[in-house]
């Protein structure tokens, strides 16, 4: 297996579980409001946008169809 269809396959598997999972990730919010107790730092969940995905499933294939060609000349 050539390493560009290994990427391929990676980057392909990893978009589609962005699609089908929907992973989020944590980003830190800031907030001014005195008085207030908290026991933990404010925190907002974001999901990945589903362009991830389809950005890595596009280039996934595209690493694939570059892997799958064999060079000019050279016959197996």
């Amino acid at each position: 297996m050539r390493g560009s269809t290994a990427v391929g396959l990676f980057l392909v598997l990893g978009g589609l579980m962005v699609l089908v999972l929907q992973p989020t990730y944590r980003v830190p919010v800031e907030s001014n409001i005195r008085n207030l107790e908290a026991t933990a730092p404010p925190e907002e969940y974001r999901p990945i946008p589903a362009w991830v995905g389809l950005l890595a499933i596009g280039a996934g294939a595209g690493a694939l169809v570059l892997g799958a060609r064999q060079p000019r000349g050279r016959r197996s």
